[in-house]
C-alpha cells in the first residue's frame, strides 16, 4: 500500500499526513515514503500520539515520534537526524503507524509488548536476575540501579552519606575533558540520566532536604559543561529538569524562607539559568517572609548602586544587566502587591532615554493613570522635540489618540515625518483617514518628500514619492518623476504593471529593456520568464494598434540573442503551441 493510499485509507490517524509533509519537506517525505512502501520499518510501541520504531536503512535507525496535533517531537539514531532533524525514518515510521491505525488494529509482534508478557511471566528473582544480567554490560544501567537503590533507601543510608554518593556521582557524570561535538552530546546526557532519575527518586521519598544542594550542583555543572558542546538540546532539557527538580525539593523540605531567599535572590542577580522570577515561581515555599526578604535585599542593592538614568535601555544606552535583574524583582514584588504607585515610581527613577519615558507613559495608561501618562507624554516632547526617533513619536502619539487627544497625536507624527519621512509614518498618517482628508494629507506628505530629495540621511525619497503616486493611481504625475529622477528598475516596472490600460505605450518601453535584462542574465528561469512577459506584451500592443512594432522587436530578439539556444527553442515552442491552438 503506498503512503498516497494511506491518505484517503481513513481519516482516523495518529499523523496528519500534510503536516508530516511540511516538516520533512518534499524531497525527505518522498524517501520516507519509498521506505514505508517497501515494508523496511518494524513498531515496537504504538500509542495515541506516539510511534516507536526500528527502520531499516543502510542499517538499522531507532524512531521515537509524537504528534500533538500542532508540532513533531522525537528523535532517529541515523546521523541525517543528527545534521539537519527531520529525516526519511520519521517520515516512514508516522506512516506505517498511520497504516496500522486506519486498519483498526495494533501491529502484530509489537516488539515492547512481546517484551512485557515475557517479563510479566517471570518472578521477582528472575527479574532480578535478569537486570543484574544486563547490568554487568551495561554501565549506565548498572549507575542508573545503583542509585536508584540510593534513593530508595535500600542500602540504609543516612542523608550524609547519600550527599556524599550522589555528590561524587554527579562530578563523575558531568565531567568534561575536551570539547564535545554535536553528535556526541546525546551520549554525554545519557551519562547524566540516571543522575537525574535518582534525585528525583530522592524527592519522592521525602529526601528534599538533600536534595536542594546536589540538583543546585548538578544545574551548575550542566552549565559549566554546556559551554564546551555544540549546541546540544539534550542538556539544556536536564538543565531544565534540575531546577524543576530544586523547585520540588524545596517545596518537600521547606527550608528557612530567609535563607532559601537569599539564594535565590543570588541566582536571579546573576542571571543563573531557570531562575527569573524567582519571587513569583517560588511563592509556595518563600510565603511573605521569604518574598519580602528577596524585596528587602533588592531594594538594599538597587540603592547601593544608585542606577544611572536610562539604564534598562537596550537601545540608546546600553544595558546594565544587574541593575535591570534588580528592577524587575523590584518591579514584580509590587505588582505581587498590588502598589501601582511603587511602580510608576520604579519607572521613574530610571527615566532618561527615549524608551524609558515612552515605558513610563504606556504604563501609566495601562493602569488607568491616563492624566499622568498624557502629562509624561507632553514631559518626552519637550524633552526629544529635537532628536526624538520614530518609535518615541509613534508611540506618544498612539498614547495620544487613544485618549481622544486626535489632533494633537497628528501634530507629532507630521512634525516627525517632516524630519525624518518613514513609509510607516506615512501610512500611520494617512491610513486613518478618509475621503478629502486623506487626499490632502496624501498632497502634504508628497510636499514634504519633495523638499527632502536633496537631503542628507534621508532614504530613497523618489521610490517613496513614486510608490505614493502608484497607490493614489495618479499616474501622469509618476511617469513625470520616472523621466525627472533616476528609479531602480523594480520600482518603473511596478509603475508600467499598474498602466497597461493607461499608457501602453510607456508599459511596452519599459517591458522591452526588461525583457532584453532577462534574456542578458541567461538561465532557463530567466527565459521562462521573457516568455511570459512577452506574451503579456503582445496583449497590451494589440490593445493600442502596436502589433507590428512588436512583433518587429521579437524577431530582433531571436536575431540578436541567437546564440541563447535554449530561449530560442523556448520561444519556438511557444510559437508552435499558439499555432495548434489556431
Amino acid at each position: 500500500m503506498t503512503s498516497q493510499m494511506l491518505v484517503s485509507e481513513s481519516r482516523k490517524v495518529i499523523f496528519d499526513v500534510d503536516a508530516l509533509r511540511r516538516a520533512a519537506g518534499a524531497k525527505v517525505f518522498a524517501r520516507g515514503s519509498d521506505y514505508f512502501d517497501d515494508g523496511l520499518v518494524e513498531i515496537f510501541s504504538l500509542g495515541k500520539e506516539r510511534v516507536r520504531a526500528r527502520v531499516i536503512g543502510s542499517e538499522p535507525y531507532t524512531v521515537d515520534l509524537a504528534y500533538d496535533g500542532d508540532k513533531f517531537e522525537g528523535h532517529c539514531t541515523c546521523p541525517a537526524w543528527r545534521d539537519f532533524g527531520f529525516c526519511k525514518h520519521m517520515v516512514a515510521s508516522a506512516l506505517a503507524a498511520n497504516h496500522l491505525v486506519a486498519g483498526g488494529g495494533a501491529p502484530e509482534g509489537d516488539g515492547l509488548q512481546d517484551i512485557r508478557i515475557f517479563l510479566d511471566s517471570l518472578d521477582r528473582r528472575q527479574l532480578t536476575q535478569l537486570l543484574l544480567d544486563a547490568a554487568e554490560t551495561d554501565t549506565t544501567l548498572l549507575r542508573k540501579l545503583s542509585l536508584i537503590a540510593a534513593a530508595a533507601g535500600l542500602a540504609d543510608e543516612d542523608d550524609e552519606t547519600l550527599r556524599r554518593k550522589f555528590m561524587h556521582e554527579i562530578m563523575a557524570a558531568t565531567r568534561v575533558t575536551g570539547f564535545i561535538a554535536y553528535d556526541e552530546a546525546g551520549d554525554w546526557a545519557a551519562e547524566v540520566e540516571p543522575v537525574v532519575e535518582g534525585l528525583q527518586a530522592l524527592v519522592d521519598r521525602g529526601r528534599g532536604a538533600v536534595v536542594i544542594e546536589l540538583a543546585d550542583l548538578l544545574r551548575t555543572r550542566l552549565i559549566a559543561a554546556l559551554n564546551e558542546m555544540d549546541d546540544a538540546g539534550c542538556v539544556d532539557a536536564l538543565v531544565d529538569r534540575s531546577v524543576a527538580i530544586f523547585h520540588a525539593a524545596c517545596r518537600n523540605a521547606k527550608p528557612d524562607p530567609i535563607k532559601l531567599a537569599a539564594l535565590l535572590f543570588k541566582r536571579e542577580v546573576d542571571g543563573d539559568a531557570g531562575f527569573d522570577d524567582v519571587i513569583a515561581i517560588y511563592a509556595d515555599v518563600l510565603g511573605a517572609d521569604g518574598q519580602g526578604e528577596i524585596g528587602r535585599l533588592a531594594a538594599e542593592a538597587w540603592a547601593r548602586l544608585k542606577p544611572v538614568k536610562g539604564n534598562r535601555d537596550d537601545r540608546n544606552d546600553g544595558v546594565r544587566l544587574i541593575p535591570g535583574r534588580l528592577f524587575n524583582m523590584l518591579d514584580r514584588q509590587a505588582e505581587l502587591a498590588g502598589d501601582i504607585a511603587a511602580r510608576i515610581r520604579l519607572r521613574q527613577e530610571i527615566l532618561g532615554s527615549q524608551p524609558s519615558y515612552l515605558d513610563l507613559a504606556e504604563f501609566c495608561e495601562k493602569h488607568g493613570r491616563v492624566k499622568v501618562a498624557l502629562d509624561w507624554v507632553e514631559e518626552a516632547l519637550f524633552l526629544f522635540e529635537s532628536d526624538g526617533d520614530e518609535r518615541l513619536f509613534r508611540g506618544l502619539a498612539g498614547i495620544l489618540e487613544r485618549n481622544g487627544a486626535t489632533a494633537r497625536a497628528s501634530e507629532i507624527l507630521w512634525l516627525q515625518f517632516a524630519k525624518k519621512p518613514s513609509r510607516g509614518l506615512y501610512q500611520e498618517i494617512v491610513a486613518p483617514l478618509s475621503g478629502e482628508e486623506r487626499a490632502q494629507a496624501v498632497d502634504r506628505a508628497l510636499e514634504i518628500l519633495r523638499k527632502t530629495i536633496a537631503s542628507p540621511g534621508v532614504f530613497d525619497v523618489p521610490g517613496f514619492i513614486l510608490s505614493i503616486l502608484i497607490e493614489q493611481k495618479r499616474f501622469d504625475e509618476a511617469w513625470a518623476l520616472i523621466a525627472t529622477l533616476p528609479h531602480e528598475p523594480r520600482e518603473i516596472e511596478a509603475l508600467a504593471r499598474e498602466c497597461e490600460g493607461s499608457h501602453p505605450d510607456k508599459v511596452l518601453a519599459v517591458f522591452r529593456g526588461s525583457v532584453e535584462r532577462m534574456i542578458q542574465a541567461g538561465g532557463n528561469g530567466n527565459y521562462e520568464d521573457a516568455k511570459k512577459r512577452l506574451s503579456r506584451m503582445r496583449t497590451v500592443a494589440k490593445k493600442c494598434g502596436d502589433e507590428k512594432q512588436h512583433a518587429e522587436f521579437e524577431n530582433r530578439l531571436l536575431t540578436v540573442y541567437r546564440a541563447k539556444r535554449n530561449f530560442i527553442k523556448l520561444m519556438a515552442s511557444a510559437t508552435n503551441a499558439d499555432s495548434r491552438r489556431r
